[in-house]
């Protein structure tokens, strides 16, 4: 019989002094994380438990980032700020991520912002210096908050061909100028999708096509595979069969990007999107007074009430008293 040594077998049991393999029970103390240490979406949470860390971390919408998005209305008979939309879940979660993607350049301008923004503008990230970008901000194209500020109004355009933009101020004329691909005088920007089917239809075939410039794609598909994993696949069968030139190929690979290309957490976009999921799929009992809070389309503070905009559409009406007298 084998005798081993004070410590651990290669199995991981504690030994003890002169004894052959043995298992003891070891109590090992309490340990306090932060919610923000704790993955939501682990198998071994219950639901209850993975709403709650979510609701936790994706609360911090106020009522006026829900009045500014247009998805909105006020009730004749209560003034209850509602909300609502009519889209289905896909197009509800592409508007949101243009509104988190505008928010994220903003709050994380070095690791995001400029990354995203020198990818857009067909520049270097190393080239792209601290003190260019910072003139820079992050629009969505569609924020209706940006025609509260004469200075802005310009940029409003719910027909434009960019999703998210970025702008600095001419300081000269005091108007804003829309930021250009490298040493063009062509519109930078980017569409955002978040799509888990007919990548070919809705990416690959407008970036051949021109009608998209830069293509970020947030999601992945049920079996766990990225859909910019399903474009990268179609354009190799598409090259390998003849379809696609090595040109073309090129084209839609510089053009196309996922969130951990450009500094986002893939399991921050995960877990947004699986919250959004749940509040579009919610039933009567996931619409609390809690919903004031939950809903997971937040802006940081600081830009409450400047141009920057976040759409918060829910899946069917709900009333929010204001506090801002609307």
């Amino acid at each position: 019989m084998h005798f081993l040594p004070p410590g651990f077998d290669y199995i991981g049991n504690v030994v003890l002094p002169g004894s052959v393999t043995s298992s003891v029970h070891v109590i090992v103390p309490e340990i306090t994380v932060p919610d923000v240490a704790v993955n939501p979406l682990h198998p071994s949470l219950s639901q209850e438990t993975r709403q709650h860390l979510l609701q936790k971390r994706y609360r911090r919408v106020t009522l006026l980032d829900a009045y500014i998005t247009g998805n909105t209305y006020i009730h004749a008979g209560t003034g209850a700020l509602c909300l609502m939309t009519s889209r289905d879940e896909p197009s509800f979660k592409g508007f949101v991520f243009e509104a988190a993607l505008a928010r994220w350049c903003r709050e994380n301008p070095s690791e995001i912002g400029k990354r995203v923004f020198a990818w857009c503008t067909n520049r270097h990230y190393n080239n792209t210096k601290d003190a260019f970008y910072s003139k820079y901000t992050a629009f969505v194209r569609g924020d209706k908050t940006l025609v509260n500020r004469p200075e802005t109004a310009i940029l409003y355009n719910t027909t434009a061909p960019f999703d998210v933009q970025f702008y600095c101020i001419n300081e000269q004329y005091n108007k804003p100028e829309v930021a250009f691909l490298h040493k063009t005088n062509i519109e930078a920007g980017i569409q955002v999708k978040a799509i888990t089917g007919k990548e070919l239809e809705q990416i690959i075939n407008p970036i051949l096509k021109g009608e998209y410039a830069h293509v970020l794609t947030m999601l992945k598909h049920a079996n766990g595979k990225h859909s910019y994993e399903v474009c990268m696949d179609i354009l190799k069968n598409q090259r390998k069969k003849g379809d696609l030139t090595d040109e073309e190929y090129s084209l839609v690979a510089r053009h196309l990007a996922h969130p951990e290309a450009l500094g986002i957490s893939q399991q921050h976009v995960d877990e947004y999107s699986h919250y959004i999921s749940s509040l579009y799929q919610g039933s009567n009992a996931a619409w609390s007074e809690e919903v004031n809070h939950a809903i997971s389309l937040d802006v940081s503070d600081r830009l409450m009430a400047s141009s920057g905009g976040i759409l918060i559409p829910a899946a069917q009406p709900i009333q929010m008293p204001s506090q801002f007298g609307y």
